[in-house]
């Protein structure tokens, strides 16, 4: 999420690095003539005209509460039918020692919500390995739950989750407050996606490499970053959004692309990133020369070294 900032800052210098080194991709998307025929050249057309395939079940009216909560369970039922979801290893388990020993000692109903939460990711870890398919996907919003205490600290509690957990008196309340739209979104997604989960559980069958949420050496420079997974050869980042734009596309792949700046001694060795988009079941992948250029590996050799100059720099702006 440090990343994400870092991004999304124009005054970061991070952002500057990653434009410098990629400026082409910096104009991609945009309005002039070169940002359009290189957005061109990367496919970006293709990627905004996919066809939704799962779009929003009708009746939901605040998309920004229910699509972040979707996204995440996704990603975490999609590692469940990979087979590579360990729940307590896991940014829910985090999500999870955050709320113990840091929230609830802070909050009235502190240890009540911890009893009833803790039960909850018991019981969805047990439908993790017992369940079917619904239960999973129950299982899938608990742990996004959890992974959202992780990810947001005490902004979680003051949201909807946070009335939820405390409006609960036990673990079946807990299970019962799960919304059934979002049941039924991940339940769609997973539908119209498990062709591609199951290419991808194959390739894992015959050796291909799988990692979910890699971290990178030089995370600690943005103040964290950890990516959706990396399989074989390719970084993919996943968007489970309604319409792609072009601009959305570029962001993505600076996204990506910052991540293997990050990946200080190219432990990875990434030769691919890639994007999912589950709602149009629609995957695209770029080989890293298609962006960096035929010396790509000189590129982000020189885009690493600057990186890791950027505390300097920075204490340089503070003195």
């Amino acid at each position: 999420m440090s990343l994400t900032r870092e991004l999304n800052n124009k005054q970061s210098p991070f952002r500057h690095l990653v434009e410098s080194y990629a400026p082409a991709l910096a104009m991609a998307g945009g309005r002039s003539p070169e940002g359009r025929r290189f957005a061109e050249h990367l496919g970006f057309h293709e990627l905004t005209k996919a066809r939704t395939l799962a779009p929003l079940p009708d009746g939901v009216t605040d998309a920004r509460r229910h699509s972040p909560t979707v996204g995440t369970a996704f990603d975490i039922r999609t590692r469940m039918m990979l087979g590579e979801f360990e729940p307590r290893r896991s940014a829910s388990a985090a999500g999870m020692d955050a709320f113990n020993f840091g929230l609830a000692p802070l909050l009235p109903n502190g240890q009540h919500i911890s009893d009833v939460l803790g039960d909850a990711f018991l019981e969805a870890e047990r439908l993790t390995r017992d369940g079917d398919d619904v239960d999973q996907d129950y299982a899938s919003i608990i742990f996004a739950w959890c992974e959202s205490i992780y990810r947001a600290g005490p902004r979680a509690m003051h949201s909807s989750l946070g009335e939820r957990l405390s409006a609960a008196r036990n673990v079946d309340d807990v299970y019962d407050s799960v919304p059934p739209l979002m049941l039924e979104d991940i339940a769609r997604l997973r539908i119209v996606n498990q062709r591609q989960i199951k290419h991808w559980r194959l390739r894992m069958r015959h050796g291909a490499f799988f990692i979910s949420n890699p971290s990178f050496s030089g995370a600690f420079l943005v103040g964290g970053a950890d990516g959706d997974w990396f399989i074989d050869d390719t970084l993919f980042e996943f968007k489970v959004v309604d319409r792609i734009t072009a601009p959305r596309v570029r962001q993505v792949l600076m996204q990506l692309l910052g991540y293997l700046i990050l990946d200080l001694d190219n432990d990875y060795e990434a030769e691919r990133i890639g994007i999912w988009l589950p709602r149009q079941a629609m995957i695209r992948t770029w080989e890293i020369n298609k962006i960096l250029g035929s010396r790509s590996g000189e590129v982000l050799t020189r885009a690493r070294a600057d990186a890791q100059r950027l505390p300097e720099r920075r204490l340089g702006m503070i003195a």
